[in-house]
């Protein structure tokens, strides 16, 4: 997304050129991205909305040399934390234990070490034992909330022929009722893509070469399966299926330890499939920094701190977990505790849907919608009395919407 793009331009001056230099492929919204989202076609205006497509390991060396150019900055490698230092006394987390994870591989009996910290944040993702380490010492976390819409993808790299004529550098094909299938092609540099595609409500892709090349011509649109039939595969087919939205409520506490926070996936793991996890990981780096400024200021101990930014990071996580369960909540199968009063968010889903079919004509609400999508803007631009009176005079059922067979068609004719 364009404001994860911005945020570590802030952090980290240049990596973005870095970036291109090392392969990077900088992409323009919508113009360079055929979509197709449910059976609507989108258009590819230009709006400068710019971001850039690269595969997730240089993504990650390439921030981790930035930070260990950074005086006093050490990590510690084969290494596992299991648990918090806690002082019952002062209420008050002052570190970790950890044990050497090479050790319990060799089924050694692992050496426990404990690493002080005035301040211990959670970034373990999907995998975070935080909730269990706080019930330990007496922070029982009473709510959780979970949506699952059953979704699952299979992915690999190709490289694509170079007979195969194209005018994208990206193709993004999001499922919409009644279609539960979609899938993407997205450059990662030396001229590879990632490919991968989509199953909702547990019809998921095949791993097989042959299951995976005829699932992609099952898509609403062909351009994934003329593109890859005739691409060379460079990795297995890669499959994963843990990708329920998953919010912890850190929030809701009445206490929680000084000295402890956690913040990203640790808190709020996002349905892969909307591409939010690493901007909303980036917001929440910006709000610690926010939060860490203000004590600098009062010079004051941490005291309080860490249910403050739990509260401050709930808000901000509030608007893209909303964005993404109302589009999980298009599911029939979709579990999960639906946000109240329901009603008022089925208007909403009708709202936005009829929205996305005003954006395929007039440019100004493609871009509005974009920029929402990006996290440039808040949901709330998308209904100001102007937007809202302009779709409103089209809720009716929109007897122009391309059907899969028509894009189908446009997609024959652009291919011969």
């Amino acid at each position: 997304m364009v404001r994860a793009n911005i945020i570590l331009e802030s952090l980290f001056p240049g990596i973005e050129q870095e970036l291109l230099n090392l392969g990077a492929v900088q992409i323009d919204w919508p113009k360079d991205v055929l979509i197709v989202y449910g059976s609507q076609l989108v258009p590819r205006f230009s709006f400068n909305l710019r971001t850039l497509f690269l595969g997730r390991p240089l993504l990650d060396w390439t921030i981790k040399s930035r930070l260990e150019a950074f005086k006093g900055f050490h990590i510690l490698e084969g290494h596992e934390v299991t648990d918090l230092l806690y002082d019952a006394l002062q209420k008050r987390v002052n570190g970790v234990l950890l044990c050497r994870s090479d050790n319990r591989i060799n089924d050694d009996s692992p050496s426990i070490n404990s690493l002080l910290a005035e301040l211990v944040v959670d970034t373990t993702g999907r995998a975070t034992e935080a909730h269990k380490w706080l019930a330990t010492i007496g922070y029982t976390l009473q709510k959780k909330t979970v949506v699952d819409a059953s979704i699952g993808y299979a992915s690999r790299l190709y490289q694509p022929s170079p007979e195969f004529k194209f005018d994208w550098k990206a193709v993004q094909m999001y499922p919409r009722p009644p279609y539960l299938r979609g899938g993407g092609i997205y450059p990662v540099g030396n001229n590879l893509w990632h490919v991968g595609l989509i199953g909702i409500n547990g019809d998921y892709p095949p791993t097989d070469e042959v299951g995976f090349l005829e699932f992609s011509k099952t898509l609403p649109a062909l351009e994934i399966h003329e593109a890859i039939k005739s691409a060379k595969p460079v990795s297995e087919i890669h499959s994963y299926r843990q990708t329920q939205n998953r919010l912890y409520h850190y929030e809701k506490l009445s206490q929680m330890p000084d000295g402890f926070i956690t913040l990203g996936d640790a808190v709020c793991a996002f349905n892969p499939v909307y591409g939010q996890g690493i901007t909303v990981g980036a917001l929440s780096a910006l709000t610690l920094d926010d939060l860490l400024q203000e004590e600098k200021y009062k010079k004051g101990k941490l005291t309080g701190f860490s249910i403050r930014f739990q509260k401050k990071l709930a808000k901000v996580i509030a608007h893209p977990w909303l964005l993404a369960i109302l589009e999980d909540f298009n599911w029939s199968k979709t579990k999960g505790i639906k946000p109240q009063p329901w009603f008022v968010y089925k208007l909403i889903q009708r709202y936005t849907y009829q929205l996305l079919q005003k954006a395929a004509k007039e440019p100004d609400i493609c871009q509005s919608f974009a920029e929402v999508m990006h996290m440039l803007k808040p949901t709330s631009s998308l209904f100001t009395p102007r937007m809202f009176w302009r779709v409103l005079l089209e809720l009716t059922p929109n007897k122009a919407e391309i059907v899969s067979e028509d894009i189908r068609k446009i997609t024959a004719q652009r291919l011969t």
